[in-house]
């Protein structure tokens, strides 16, 4: 009579614990399906073709508009509530100022920095897409990384921030310091 008792006793303790761990599988897999997150990591080697994929495709446009030095089209790139960041500390503009600072880097047609992506990571998650670049600029040895962060609309994927930095080795950071004495 124990042994049943304890037998029943134990089947009970197995079949509640083996249902609450199927409750937190599907509460783990809610969690990830809630977020809707997709990572897409790329590695461009030296010569590769980039790829206008449905997403990405606002991005490589941005970078083709800034190259023909374009405002038309990189102003159609960008979100009306946009922020774009520049490599120096005083380029920080909104929608107005970009096409006011296009608009005058377009009269000059001496110098045309070509922008190539050497490297890519994306997530995407719901409607916005956040983009690390690294790019070759055709006028400097100096690698570049661009961040961007685009939303979908009704008008389809816009930029709302972009922002780009100069990549400068830890070790080369006292000779760059040198330059802001």
């Amino acid at each position: 009579m124990k042994n049943t008792i304890l037998l029943i006793g134990f089947s009970f303790v197995l079949l509640i614990t083996s249902c609450s761990s199927d409750s937190k599988k599907e509460s783990s897999k809610e969690m990830k399906e809630e977020k809707n997150e997709v990572i897409i990591k790329k590695e461009m080697k030296e010569g590769d073709a980039q790829k206008a994929d449905a997403n990405l495709k606002i991005v490589d446009d941005f970078y083709v508009a800034i190259t023909a030095r374009d405002s038309a089209n990189l102003i159609n790139c960008l979100d009306e509530d946009c922020k774009m960041y520049g490599t120096d500390p005083s380029e920080d503009w909104n929608l107005d100022q970009v096409k006011t600072y296009i608009s005058e880097k377009a009269k000059e047609t001496s110098t045309k920095a070509v922008f190539k992506v050497k490297k890519r990571e994306v997530r995407i998650m719901n409607d916005f897409m956040y983009v690390v670049d690294v790019l070759d600029v055709s006028t400097t040895a100096v690698p570049f990384r661009c961040v961007t962060i685009t939303k979908k609309s009704k008008d389809g994927d816009k930029i709302t921030m972009a922002e780009f930095s100069a990549l400068v080795k830890n070790e080369d950071m006292k000779k760059v310091a040198e330059f802001f004495k």
